[in-house]
């Protein structure tokens, strides 16, 4: 077993000990009992007491008690069966047991367990004797509460009763091992109920084995699956999906797929949760071809679908940029009855935002609203995002301030939004405003906050205020993190503080903080840019020795600093060393030592160097042309601009089919805008002319 589980010859030792009744407390078989005092004393503040002499009598109200705990529990209030309680132990005589468990199991119905333990043990105290379906509900309420040692106590009280627990008792001492984390303790008493008189059922197997796919042990969910149907239990819909589920989690649709079908075949019918767990998987894994077959052949055979598999689906297609059939099916949704749920609108939302079209998910917004649906705090984060990435920041504020007025308190995600918005406009006093407004209406700033305004205030120069603001970070309590250190790095190296950045990187190192790729690329850039190459190469030779490999962005930065300074084999010796190492070059690496040549006016060797590119079948972007026409106008075999009578775009074209080597350069030139192309030749040509 995968999950291994220090209790578990605890667990079989408690097993033997209550059955043989020498467990003398539960607190004897595991270490930190259960608070009784805490529980008792929730009891104490939260019971409403009634007047024993109230005008029922005392049958009548017995039988009131029942009924309303028969009845719908979501409909009990928990102040009204504490004071039903109270009126009940002070009733004499005493009711009868079946009264309490009634009154007990709905109070456990609506989750209040830690409640239903305080009432278990004043009942006893007051002299009131548990019966075995007192047992039982108190058995599964500490088990909820994963207080599975007083749950074997409980166990063992029954044992000293004579009585042999059924197989439902058994499953739920199993599934409170299994919400533990105790999966090998569950598997043991699985064990020891087939050996003794119980015979255990398909719902234990189903206990366990959803424990396993809880915890991705997919290989031992399924053996058990294989031990269970060998043994002559019949798996039914619970087990399928479940193992279905955790298949699909996994990323194993294939193999969910093929039980799936395994399922069809027997006894036992998809249903509704099924097909959506299955189509889920498959959305999940990007077969929307396959999901969208499923669904078809669910509606087929007239199996409703609900709001979780259309949303399924409508994630499924908007994910892989397929926006029109993710806005048929949510029309299809509406037009079945079916409502979109929170989640449903915001992940529509989302997606109109991505799209740039913020309006449009406004106005979904506020249909929803309209038809008197309440969204959640996510929906109006995700508008204010997408006005603030669309630099609408007063809009974005309407928003804001209309949260308040819905009844929805901000934030610190709200806030994030808000500042990286302000910080993105260039509007640095806003955001520091809003994180200062965070402080007053006591939102504590997280790293995401610190990040995002740090970068803002290096966007707009302000490097000490930066580097305070770090400090700031650490003294709260925050540790800088990858992007911290990304953010910071980056901004001190484009603004030119390279002294700051090499400190900033070595109180990094100092603090055994381990740098990545990307922050090794940021420094040696910036000390290329600083022309330091020599501190540069020692940086980048230290990278293997952290256990790194260098990606093409640190090899092309590290190419780029002596292309610069025209150190044209050393740069060669990098490309060398780049392709031994199994990094393919890219055509920035191309371009940058292409534009080294022409700088050093080595133009035999960038015309060369181009039949190499050439082979190399790399497409060239806008400063390829652009390096390209240098080097013609550097040969000095560019016609006078003034003499030709002839457009920038048609010139390019003679002059690049004019040289073998550079005539595959013009197919991606006409793929440019050529207002963009037009600039750059004739820029080009002009400052040719201008040297000549």
């Amino acid at each position: 077993m995968a999950a291994s589980v220090p209790s578990i010859s605890r667990s079989r030792t408690a097993v033997a000990a209550v059955r043989k009744g020498t467990a003398t407390s539960p607190f004897s078989l595991f270490s930190d009992p259960f608070p009784i005092t805490t529980i008792n004393s929730y009891y104490s503040n939260t019971a409403k007491v009634l007047n024993p002499d109230d005008a029922l009598s005392r049958t009548q109200f017995l039988d009131f008690v029942k009924d309303r705990s028969k009845s719908k529990s979501d409909h009990l209030k928990l102040d009204d069966a504490l004071g039903w309680f109270d009126r009940m132990v002070l009733t004499k005589p005493l009711p009868p047991v079946d009264v309490f468990n009634h009154l007990l199991g709905a109070v456990n119905k609506i989750k209040h367990h830690s409640t239903v333990a305080a009432l278990y043990m004043r009942m006893k105290s007051t002299g009131i004797a548990p019966d075995i379906f007192t047992l039982s509900i108190i058995l599964n309420c500490y088990c909820r509460l994963k207080r599975v040692d007083l749950g074997f106590a409980i166990l063992g009280d029954i044992f000293k009763r004579g009585i042999e627990p059924d197989a439902v008792t058994y499953a739920t001492i199993i599934d409170g091992l299994c919400k533990s984390g105790k999966l090998d303790a569950a598997l043991e008493l699985l064990k020891a109920m087939e050996k003794g008189t119980c015979r255990t059922n398909t719902l234990v197997y189903n206990t366990i084995i959803h424990g396993l796919t809880k915890k991705r042990l997919l290989k031992e969910a399924m053996d058990l699956f294989s031990e269970m149907v060998e043994k002559g239990f019949e798996a039914d819909i619970v087990t399928y999906t479940t193992i279905i589920n955790g298949l699909c989690k996994t990323g194993n649709v294939s193999a969910a797929l093929h039980l799936f079908r395994k399922m069809e075949s027997g006894k036992c019918r998809p249903d509704t949760y099924a097909y959506t767990t299955m189509i889920d998987g498959l959305c999940r894994e990007g077969l929307l071809d396959e999901a969208l077959g499923l669904f078809s052949e669910m509606v087929g055979n007239s199996i409703s679908a609900n709001v979780v598999t259309y949303t399924s689906l409508i994630q499924g297609f908007i994910s892989m940029g397929r926006w029109e059939e993710s806005t048929r099916l949510f029309n299809e949704m509406i037009s079945n009855g079916i409502s979109p749920n929170a989640t449903t609108i915001n992940l529509v939302m989302d997606a109109l935002c991505k799209e740039g079209m913020v309006e449009k998910a406004h106005e979904l917004f506020h249909l929803v609203i309209q038809r008197g649906e309440k969204l959640n705090i996510i929906s109006y984060n995700i508008l204010m995002d997408g006005y603030s990435l669309q630099g609408k920041m007063d809009i974005a504020m309407e928003v804001f301030k209309s949260m308040v007025a819905d009844g929805i308190e901000h934030d610190v995600y709200s806030f994030n939004v808000f500042i990286n918005g302000f910080c993105k406009s260039r509007r640095i006093n806003e955001a520091i405003r809003l994180f200062q407004e965070m402080h007053r209406m006591g939102l504590i700033p997280n790293t995401v906050t610190y990040n995002t305004l740090l970068g803002g205030l290096l966007g707009a120069g302000s490097v000490r205020a930066a580097l305070t603001l770090v400090n700031e970070m650490k003294a709260s309590g925050l540790s800088p993190n990858r992007i911290t250190f990304i953010t910071l790095l980056d901004g001190l190296c484009k603004r030119n503080y390279i002294a700051e950045a090499i400190n900033v990187f070595q109180v990094m190192v100092n603090s055994n903080f381990q740098p990545c790729i990307q922050i090794y690329s940021i420094l040696i850039d910036g000390l290329c840019k600083d022309g330091n190459i020599e501190m540069a190469k020692k940086l980048f030779d230290g990278i293997s020795d952290n256990g790194l490999v260098p990606d093409v962005i640190t090899y092309n930065v590290m190419i780029n600093g002596p292309c610069k300074e025209g150190l044209m084999e050393e740069a060669n010796e990098l490309l060398c060393k780049m392709e031994e190492n199994g990094c393919v070059p890219d055509i920035f690496t191309f371009n940058a030592i292409l534009r080294g040549f022409v700088k050093i006016n080595e133009m035999q060797k960038a015309v060369e160097f181009l039949h190499m590119i050439d082979k190399r079948d790399v497409s060239p972007n806008v400063d390829t042309i652009s390096t390209v026409v240098d080097l013609l106008s550097k040969e000095g075999q560019v016609p006078s601009l003034h003499a030709s009578n002839i457009s920038g775009q048609k010139l390019a074209k003679q002059l690049l089919l004019e040289h073998h080597a550079m005539r595959r350069f013009y197919d991606p030139m006409i793929e440019l805008e050529k207002t963009d192309l037009r600039t750059l030749v004739n820029s080009q040509l002009m400052c040719s002319e201008c040297l000549q």
